[in-house]
């Protein structure tokens, strides 16, 4: 719906409410508290709220490193913002890691193009 300001408070409450009835492990706290924050970074993104994405997606890197959507992500908006070769690093871990459920080529084609603009 669009309602960027609204979801970016409702994804911060999500970070901040703990459930009393079970009690996630350390590695599920990340993963989630990663995802949220990937989330919160989409929506600062398509709100034009760059810089702030950007901190997203490191904040969602920095709990699970395996974030790879968070790598894709960071590497795209550093290119939006024509930071080409902190993108350029962002996608060549995407592909020394191998990260599932990111599409290789993609990877590829966005880091090869902002290779050339560093060019």
């Amino acid at each position: 719906m669009k309602d960027y300001e609204e979801a970016r408070v409702c994804y911060t409450d999500a970070l901040k409410t703990a459930n009393d009835q079970y009690k996630p492990t350390k590695k599920e706290i990340f993963t989630e508290r990663s995802n949220t924050n990937y989330e919160i970074g989409l929506v600062n993104f398509n709100s034009k709220n760059y810089d702030e994405a950007i901190q997203n997606y490191k904040d969602a890197i920095e709990d699970n490193s395996e974030n790879g959507n968070a790598h894709y992500e960071l590497g795209k908006t550093l290119c939006y913002l024509r930071m080409w070769e902190e993108a350029v690093h962002q996608f060549d871990l995407i592909l020394e890691h191998g990260f599932r459920n990111i599409d290789l080529k993609t990877v590829k084609d966005s880091r090869n193009y902002a290779a050339r603009m560093i060019e």
